[in-house]
């Protein structure tokens, strides 16, 4: 183990005595699609970049907030494995505090009606939204960030900007509904200087998504 306040998922998973104290030390655990991580590959050389939960504990520390990190995320998630997912890591990770959820990006890759899919992914986050509740612990979630759009012809890039505004707006009334702190990167992560390719974010962006993450987590707030 490199680092005593953060470990991959892939590396949670290993049953020795040293992963097995970790994962009950762990107080924030990050799930979602490859904009949190990539869990499920096998080859560490190929991940695209490093994910914004590397960086999140040291912005922490920066907020005078010492907690411990899991990078939980999945590369090619789809909102509906969100509860399949957090009621394994709730397990894996008793004595946490904090879910930070961000799915949604690869649900609005598929060509379904933006207010279809906007509704579906709305529910299946609420879906995990009381699963974490029902087990005493919070939760905190991202929107979806627009794509790089230099990398797309200029209408194919306001196609995609426009569903990412409507489901964020979306996103955004569910929060302030349900009273759950929502981080809003998608505003921070306007400049394709943020990204590694047409869709994530390099280690530029990641460090931006963790302090934006950090803000929220570090609040002392009612919502947190």
């Amino acid at each position: 183990m490199e680092k005593n306040n953060f470990m991959n998922l892939v590396d949670c998973e290993d049953n020795s005595d040293s992963s097995r104290d970790f994962r009950n030390k762990v107080n924030v655990v990050c799930v979602g699609d490859s904009i949190t991580g990539y869990n499920n590959w096998d080859d560490k050389s190929s991940w695209i970049s490093q994910t914004y939960p590397e960086f999140l504990p040291e912005q922490l520390e920066r907020r005078g907030k010492d907690l411990v990190v899991a990078n939980c995320g999945m590369a090619g998630e789809l909102s509906d494995d969100g509860l399949r997912r957090v009621e394994r890591f709730l397990a894996m990770f008793p004595k946490s505090r904090y879910f930070v959820i961000g799915y949604g990006t690869n649900d609005l890759a598929n060509h379904i009606d933006v207010g279809v899919v906007s509704e579906s992914i709305v529910t299946n986050i609420d879906s995990v939204v009381e699963g974490v509740f029902r087990a005493g612990k919070k939760s905190v979630l991202l929107n979806v960030p627009y794509v790089n759009e230099i990398c797309f012809p200029v209408g194919v890039a306001a196609y995609y900007h426009e569903r990412r505004d409507f489901y964020n707006s979306k996103l955004a009334a569910y929060a302030s509904k349900r009273k759950i702190s929502l981080v809003d990167i998608c505003s921070k992560l306007q400049n394709g200087h943020y990204f590694i390719d047409e869709l994530h974010p390099n280690i530029s962006g990641a460090k931006v998504i963790a302090g934006e993450v950090a803000d929220v987590l570090a609040k002392n707030g009612s919502r947190i």
